[in-house]
């Protein structure tokens, strides 16, 4: 009877982690996922007294295979959004919530995640100068009364798809896309 709740709840897992790793939009879950998918699987062996299987499964896997996922997704780049606006200095949670449903901030992060690129938004109280200085961040979204403004870098080829993308989806009023040199400034 216990082999039996074991054998259900491993399957229950594993259908999980299977579901889990299909449906993650971050790719670094996914290989977890995997990892743990695999793992069930081989204690599925051992229950089936297998263990010759079980350890092969447990040591290809979810080690060595999770590990060159892992190394491979070391080349998977990060993509950094700068926000930074006038009234930053005042920022709320309430002001942050606000800004991450807006519609173009939203559509530049499922951009980057269309791109296996990883958005990472971070709120600034830099001003725009400083952030444009600032080479951590790969585009910088300065909102002021009016809008939006994207400053990119001028061989950055992602900020001349966005500027597609927006005006495909008639946005293109909605943000103004400047372009700079790095560490230059405007």
């Amino acid at each position: 009877m216990n082999t039996i709740v074991a054998e259900a709840a491993l399957l229950v897992v594993m259908a999980l982690m299977a579901l889990l790793t299909i449906r993650t939009q971050i790719l670094r879950m996914a290989i977890v996922y995997m990892g743990i998918f695999s793992l069930s699987a081989s204690l599925v062996y051992v229950l089936y007294r297998a263990p010759d299987v079980a350890i092969a499964e447990a040591v290809i896997g979810s080690g060595l295979v999770a590990l060159l996922y892992l190394s491979a997704l070391k080349r998977y780049r990060v993509y950094t959004i700068g926000v930074v606006g006038s009234n930053m200095p005042n920022v709320s949670d309430r002001h942050i919530l606000e800004l991450e449903r807006n519609a173009v901030i939203n559509d530049i992060a499922g951009f980057c995640v269309e791109r296996e690129r990883e958005p990472q938004t971070v709120f600034s109280q830099e001003s725009i100068d400083e952030a444009l200085l600032n080479t951590n961040y790969d585009i910088v979204i300065e909102e002021y009364e009016g809008g939006i403004r994207l400053y990119g870098h001028d061989e950055n080829y992602l900020v001349d798809e966005l500027e597609l993308l927006f005006a495909i989806r008639d946005r293109d009023a909605e943000l103004e896309v400047i372009r700079f040199r790095a560490g230059a400034g405007i």
